[in-house]
């Protein structure tokens, strides 16, 4: 079966749940090719495959994953993968769930308090200079258009939460009120505090 572009679709790893996946199904980034690679978190340990001109049959996917105990299923999005700028990496944790639902403020509010905890005391109390209560705003990613929850205002910039790459990053809204995906969305809140140069991380 072809596989379409920016279309959403599922991984499933039913019982290996320290494992990740990334799909990248980018004709300019991967020359034309699906390529699928997977690792585990611990050992870092990664494997890929490449398959030819965006088409795999799924059963052919099923078989060549069987070995690895990973099953793959293009019906439907059972968690949350599909393409950004190319390339998506998912844990294990949200197939679970049976769909993916974007992060709540209260759901925000307290990840923030969480790692918070993990701040350093100069870090948090620049971080409640600017923090503000979490608001959405347009987030432009490759694909469409989606929101984000704004959680402070900093001197250059908004942070924010995205909650599909899971992670904070800074940005600036362009002149119609949106901000864009870098690509780098990843960061805990004390990583990201200690990129920007907000108080120390001891």
């Amino acid at each position: 079966m072809s596989i379409p572009r920016d279309v959403p679709g599922r991984i499933i790893n039913s019982d290996k749940p320290g494992h990740r996946v990334k799909v990248s199904d980018d004709a300019e980034d991967t020359g034309g090719f699906l390529i699928l690679e997977w690792w585990d978190e611990p050992s870092d340990s990664r494997q890929s495959a490449t398959f030819d001109s965006w088409v795999a049959d799924e059963s052919a996917l099923q078989a060549f994953f069987s070995e690895t105990g990973w099953q793959v299923d293009w019906q439907g999005a059972l968690g949350h993968v599909r393409g950004d700028a190319g390339t998506v990496a998912v844990s294990s944790e949200k197939f679970y769930s049976r769909s993916w639902e974007p992060i709540s403020v209260n759901e925000l509010e307290a990840l923030v308090a969480n790692q918070l905890n993990e701040c350093s005391q100069a870090q948090r109390t620049c971080f409640g200079t600017y923090r503000v209560m979490p608001y959405a705003v347009p987030f432009q990613r490759r694909y469409g258009l989606e929101h984000v929850l704004v959680v402070a205002h900093l001197p250059n910039g908004l942070l924010y939460f995205e909650d599909v790459e899971e992670g904070f990053e800074l940005g600036e809204l362009d002149t119609n009120g949106v901000l864009h995906d870098n690509g780098c969305n990843q960061l805990s809140l004390p990583e990201a505090l200690a990129r920007l140069g907000l108080g120390d991380s001891d």
